[in-house]
């Protein structure tokens, strides 16, 4: 692997198929992440750098920021985020039925001459 970006006390590495986000401060165990995307590591780094929180991050990326950042406040800020769209349900829409023959045969149903109509 190679080190591709160092600033402060985060390090990018090249991996085969991802990179490593490292926080050189605290151990490699609990202190690194892997992301696809060249362009997300430094995003997470900046966002880190900045004790930015954005709300629209998804729960992997999340866990991610969570993992590098060291600053007790910030990570406080994170983890109450975290638990917020964790405990968040989501609705689940779904149909009963095919409602276009349900409709079909209502329509059938009410036939002014009695006979069965012609499909």
């Amino acid at each position: 692997m190679n080190k591709v970006y160092e600033r402060k006390q985060f390090i990018i590495l090249d991996g085969i198929s991802h990179y490593i986000v490292i926080n050189k401060n605290k151990q490699f165990k609990v202190g690194h992440t892997h992301v696809t995307n060249y362009k997300t590591a430094l995003w997470l780094i900046k966002l880190s750098e900045h004790k930015s929180i954005p709300h629209d991050i998804s729960l992997y990326l999340l866990e991610s920021l969570i993992r590098i950042n060291s600053d007790e406040e910030y990570l406080r800020k994170l983890k109450e985020l975290q638990t917020a769209k964790l405990s968040k349900t989501k609705q689940n829409f779904y149909n009963k039925g095919d409602y276009r023959h349900a409709n079909r045969r209502a329509i059938h149903r009410h036939n002014k001459s009695g006979r069965n109509c012609k499909r």
